[in-house]
């Protein structure tokens, strides 16, 4: 075998430990909402938004589309 098992069940953490600042860690998971926040400001302005809540409703409440 070319690694021991204590090699094996350590190499996650070690893939995974960057040893960087705690605080990088809340900046990077505040920068997830607020590019999920832009992302869905933009789908508003463009008018994407609107056309799904237009399919949605047909989907849900229109007779003729109900299944």
């Amino acid at each position: 075998m070319p690694f021991s098992k204590q090699y094996v069940r350590r190499l996650p953490v070690a893939l995974f430990q960057l040893d960087l600042p705690e605080y990088l860690a809340e900046i990077s998971l505040i920068s997830l909402f607020i590019g999920a926040l832009i992302w869905l400001a933009g789908a508003r302005v463009s008018g994407h938004e609107g056309i799904a809540d237009r399919y949605w409703w047909l989907r849900n409440f229109d007779e003729r589309h109900r299944r």
